[in-house]
Order: structure tokens, then C-alpha cells, then sequence
């Protein structure tokens, strides 16, 4: 048979050995992933306390209240979690038994120092551990907290830094407190 018929006889399986022999494969993997790829970890319910985060309805969330019911007839004992969404302030409640795994976000908490805002309300900050500086947050809702950013800077920017805290879980990032840092050093 000639080619494009389809020979796969047993001729050119020998033929596609002989010729790997001796020869290394290698394969480049590009993985643009970083330590904190998985945006979760299972936890078992009967451990998350009030205070710990938890994943409710795809969300991340604070535990306000944990309430924990005694087992009943059908099983397991419960856990009824109150949570107040990271990003958007919203309650809400989820149900769990006590001894099986629950999502739990992965929380980190960032310092930054503020540089300046834009007319568009996106944020100007550099990461004081790593230099890198950022203009893709956006100056919070919460009007308070704009405003103290705004009075800050302006007040002690010159001769203070004022540092803003970045929450980040599950993909979002949100400004969510400001602070005096250190007098420059001239």
C-alpha cells in the first residue's frame, strides 16, 4: 500500500521505534499559573469559626455567626453559617454538616503604597515588598472610605505615605481600609 491509504502495518511500527531510539522527548510546558492557583481549600465544617472565611453560594465570605446543631435522627450534626460577602456586603446563610469538607477562600491581605487616583477612579499604588506598581483598582465604593483616602493624601501626602490594605480572594481585589504609613526620608 502507498502512502495515504493508511499503512499502519506492523513495518512502520518498527520503522517509528527504530528511528525514537536513542532520542530524547522534550516537552515545554508554559504554565501561567502561580502558587495560589486553586482560589479555595477543603475545610471540615465543624472547624471554621466565627471570624475564618467560607465559600457561600460561589463567594467568599467572613463567618459572622456559627451556630451547631446536635445530631438527630437522620445523621449528622449541622452547622449553620452567617456570612457577610468580602466584596459586596451581602449576608448570606448556609447550611453544612459538621464533618463533611467545605470550600474556604484563599485571603490575602496586601500593603500598598498610594500614589494617586485618576479622574476614572482607578487607583495608583506600588507593592511595597515587590516595587510593582498597579493602576487597575478601582477607589472604593464605600464613600468614607474615598473620602479618607482623598483627605489623607492630600492632608500628608508630601510628607507621609499613606499606605491603602488590598483584600484579594477568588479573583477580586477591593481596597478596603487606608493608613498613615511613614514620614518620608528626605
Amino acid at each position: 500500500t502507498g502512502c495515504g491509504q493508511g499503512s499502519t502495518g506492523p513495518g512502520l511500527v518498527a520503522a517509528v521505534k527504530q528511528a525514537c531510539i536513542g532520542k530524547t522527548m522534550e516537552t515545554e510546558f508554559d504554565y501561567a499559573t502561580d502558587a495560589e492557583a486553586s482560589h479555595t481549600i477543603p475545610m471540615q465544617a465543624g472547624h471554621i469559626r466565627k471570624g475564618s472565611y467560607i465559600m457561600v453560594r460561589a463567594r467568599p465570605c467572613r463567618v459572622l455567626s456559627v451556630d451547631t446543631k446536635a445530631p438527630g435522627k437522620h445523621g449528622h450534626a449541622k452547622c449553620h453559617f452567617v456570612g457577610q460577602d468580602l466584596f459586596t456586603s451581602n449576608k448570606m446563610e448556609l447550611i453544612v454538616p459538621a464533618g463533611h469538607n467545605t470550600p474556604v477562600p484563599v485571603v490575602k491581605k496586601t500593603d500598598m503604597l498610594f500614589m494617586w487616583c485618576s479622574k476614572d477612579g482607578y487607583i495608583s499604588c506600588m507593592d511595597h515588598v515587590t516595587c510593582k506598581t498597579r493602576s487597575d483598582l478601582k477607589m472604593p465604593l464605600d464613600v468614607e472610605l474615598s473620602s479618607r483616602i482623598q483627605r489623607l493624601s492630600a492632608e500628608h501626602g508630601d510628607e507621609r505615605e499613606v499606605s491603602i490594605i488590598v483584600l484579594a480572594a477568588c479573583g477580586e481585589e477591593a481596597v478596603i481600609d487606608v493608613k498613615m504609613g511613614a514620614p518620608h526620608v528626605a
